[in-house]
């Protein structure tokens, strides 16, 4: 391999970029949404609390607790609009983590807002209270004069509770009776574990009556075959309620080529498959490398060994702002020469939050082997801005407390910092609160008033001389 050198310069006082966002969800007659919760759902908002809602084993559950406590998970925004009878159906179940009894007092509410103004209060749809220790489906009719909608599930748990879990959150057009799922199913899943020469196949299994289930398996095939072959999950078939995830391994796979599967399962002499999913593995190996060099207030230069058998390169990075991502993609033209990328300054925003330059930047860089064959990414390099030792004195400087709260907060700052702005945020990123300097002077402490704000997490931006520096805060 050549040792060229890549050098792209970034223009660090703020980075160009789209930031990660979860776009409006259109639902009609041909697309429904599920979320089966296969991954850790991205576009849902888990409320923080004592017991708040998290993401494990394939399903959403809410955490036990000795007290009571109410939690919201909160979907992304629908538009219902084509739908003449919208309707939402959810599995759940009363978890009681193997201690052979179910705490009483317990339950679950569903609730809608109008997401075409944020500013609308949440409105209750229905209660379950009548849990079992075993899965089961519901379902409830959806308002029918919104164009876009968002739903909250809230978990109340009390006493020595071990929570509530939910799966399969499902919004269609009812165009007939509700049908709640007695059969088995399964879904097939996306790849995982994509190498050169390998993939693992995926799949997801429901069984909500406890139908003997008799065998498990994917059947596979390059695109440019007609004949599938089987393969078996190392899974064992057993009377079971939602099985673990089964998936299979393929090995000796050809490079850059585009394979085919569906899982399925057997059940009272009946076969049923997931629909067909498409992978392609990768077509060469992750560049060599990766490194930066030259890190500065404004630019550094990012190189990696160059492959003059590579047709062009994809860099992939993100910048990270106090936990708050903001990032994009680029490809170059070209491996014949040198790059040079620059980045124009403008201001950031994720979820609302105007933010200042990352302090930390990652990065990783895959090769284009042939047209639109890509090879494995490299390895994720991190680069530690100037701007960090900033960022830990800002830190240290600026206090907030007290922290939780039931009235106000205190803001202050050591007196070699001076403090411009405050500006307090809820977790959806809307402004409750703003503070300024009188005449626009400068400020070591302040106090603000938050005994009329609802009980959950805030964010006080508290915007210095030196930059701004985010602090977070629990109203009681």
């Amino acid at each position: 391999m050549n040792k060229i050198a890549f050098v792209i310069v970034f223009c660090m006082a703020v980075l160009v970029g789209a930031a990660q966002s979860c776009d409006t969800i259109v639902v009609d007659d041909n697309n429904y949404y599920l979320e089966d919760f296969s991954t850790s759902p991205a576009c849902w908002k888990l409320m923080p609390g004592p017991n708040s809602w998290g993401y494990s084993n394939g399903c959403l559950h809410c955490d036990w607790s000795y007290y009571e406590y109410a939690s919201d998970a909160i979907t992304p925004i629908f538009d219902i609009s084509e739908l003449t009878t919208p309707y939402l159906q959810f599995a759940y179940q009363k978890h009681n983590n193997g201690g052979g009894y179910i705490t009483p007092g317990d339950y679950l509410t569903v609730s809608f807002r109008n997401a075409g103004d944020l500013d609308s209060v949440w409105i209750p749809l229905k209660t379950f209270s009548s849990f079992i220790e075993n899965w089961r489906y519901d379902s409830v009719a959806l308002p029918t004069d919104m164009t876009y909608i968002q739903l909250k599930f809230t978990c109340v748990t009390r006493d020595v509770s071990y929570g509530i879990r939910l799966d399969n959150v499902k919004i269609y057009n009812n165009t007939g009776d509700t049908v709640i799922p007695i059969n088995p199913s399964v879904t097939t899943r996306p790849t995982s574990g994509l190498t050169i020469h390998s993939a693992s196949m995926n799949a997801k299994i429901w069984n909500p009556c406890y139908t003997p289930i008799t065998s498990i398996g994917f059947a596979w095939k390059p695109d440019t075959d007609s004949n599938y072959t089987i393969v078996f999950a190392d899974t064992a078939p057993e009377p079971y309620l939602l099985s673990p995830s089964p998936s299979y391994t393929l090995e000796g796979l050809d490079a850059g080529t585009t394979y085919s599967y569906h899982a399925f399962i057997t059940y009272n002499d009946t076969m049923v498959f997931g629909d067909e999913v498409s992978f392609i593995t990768f077509g060469c190996e992750a560049p060599t490398g990766l490194h930066a060099t030259d890190v500065g207030l404004d630019y550094f230069l990012l190189e990696w060994d160059n492959d003059t058998n590579v047709r062009a390169w994809r860099v992939t990075y993100y910048g990270a702002d106090s936990g708050i991502p903001d990032g994009g993609e680029l490809v170059t033209e070209t491996n014949s020469a040198t790059i040079h990328y620059t980045f124009l300054t403008m201001d950031m925003h994720h979820q609302g939050f105007a933010i200042h330059s990352p302090l930390y930047y990652y990065f990783a860089v895959q090769a284009e082997c042939s047209d639109s064959i890509w090879g494995l990414w490299s390895d994720t390099i991190t680069v530690a801005t100037p701007y960090v030792g900033i960022e830990e004195r800002l830190q240290k400087a600026v206090t907030l407390y007290p922290n939780p709260t039931a009235s106000y907060v205190n803001i202050r700052a050591d007196g070699d910092v001076s403090v411009k702005r405050l500006e307090v945020y809820d977790v959806y990123g809307k402004v409750v609160r703003t503070v300024v300097g009188a005449n626009n002077d400068s400020f070591l402490q302040t106090q603000i008033d938050v005994s009329d704000l609802s009980p959950g997490m805030y964010f006080v931006r508290v915007s210095t001389d030196l930059g701004p520096i985010t602090k977070p805060f629990v109203k009681k």
